[in-house]
């Protein structure tokens, strides 16, 4: 019995984590994707930016964390995108940039609920 509810408490376990980190959802934009011409028409069609945006509307109280390397390049290019993001109808409240990417050569976007940590 005691086996029993052992694996009952690792299985519940098991579940809370996939639940905490299904709700958040990832995408990234290689520096040699965002180098190409940057218009309206072009952006709507880049896979990471149109997934983001769906995933957003989709949830509950949810925000845009634009994660974006260090340094001056990378705080303009999260300043770029998060006016793209702005101009494609995501409040900027909703959008907020956060420096210290582990990639140097891609901006990360992440997808939560704004009410969990």
């Amino acid at each position: 019995m005691l086996v029993r509810m052992r694996w009952s408490l690792i299985l519940f376990a098991g579940l809370l984590a996939t639940a905490a980190t299904a709700a958040d959802f990832r995408r990234e934009i290689s520096a040699d994707t965002w180098s190409r011409p940057r218009a309206g028409e072009v952006l709507v069609e880049l896979e990471a930016l149109r997934a983001t945006v769906r995933d957003w509307t989709r949830t509950v109280n949810g925000r845009i964390e634009v994660r974006h390397p260090g340094g001056e390049e990378g705080s303009l290019w999260a300043a770029e995108l998060r006016d793209w993001l702005v101009a494609l109808g995501v409040p900027s409240k909703k959008v907020v940039t956060v420096p210290g990417y582990a990639r140097s050569d891609a901006i990360g976007l992440i997808v939560r609920n704004a009410e969990r940590p």
